[in-house]
């Protein structure tokens, strides 16, 4: 490879690193939320859960773990075809 080639492939990597903190430095107050006027407000639950969150997601990841292992685990050695 020419020193040309090598040159042009550390600038492209130097810009495809530094990319990310130069935009992260640039001022975005004008887009920013916490400088509107009228924010809104959170509201009371007069029923609220009793349980504190949702229950039914973990379960079902539980379920499909306990189903992943069982299928692994199974003692089906024979092959489906003839």
């Amino acid at each position: 490879m020419s020193v040309r080639k090598l040159a042009l492939k550390a600038a492209l990597m130097t810009s495809i690193v530094a990319m990310p903190t130069l935009v992260h430095a640039a001022d975005a107050s004008k887009l920013s939320v916490g400088t509107a006027t009228a924010a809104r407000a959170g509201a009371d639950q007069q029923d609220g859960s009793s349980l504190g969150g949702g229950v039914i997601i973990p379960l079902l990841a539980l379920a499909a773990i306990v189903a992943g292992i069982l299928v692994v685990l199974d003692n089906d050695d024979d092959p489906d075809s003839p």
